[in-house]
């Protein structure tokens, strides 16, 4: 009769003994995790996120500024700018930063 032996399962982490009913902690390195990403690699995209999201964020917080700011500014076209700016304002400010 042939034995059979569990194999375990890291990212399941469940134990042979009891079935595998019960789930046991995986241990988190922090050091190790900082180690796995390719820094190289990410570089680049880091500066050009970085430099999309203040470039962004400056351009259009200007332009708010500038049409909020002078009254001659306050036209039809120049609201919709307005409005233009406040929505990738906010589009800069919630998605770029998840990326």
């Amino acid at each position: 009769m042939e034995t059979v032996t569990a194999v375990e399962d890291p990212l399941n982490a469940t134990s042979a003994e009891d079935g595998g009913n019960s789930s046991a902690y995986i241990d988190y390195d922090a050091e190790q995790s900082v180690q796995i990403y390719f820094w190289g690699e990410l570089a680049t995209a880091l500066v050009v996120y970085g430099l999309t999201f203040v470039i962004g964020f400056i351009g259009n917080v200007l332009i708010l500024v500038a049409i909020t700011g002078n009254r001659r500014m306050k036209s039809v076209t120049n609201t919709f700018l307005a409005s233009l700016a406040t929505a990738d304002l906010t589009l800069i400010c919630l998605c770029i930063p998840v990326k």
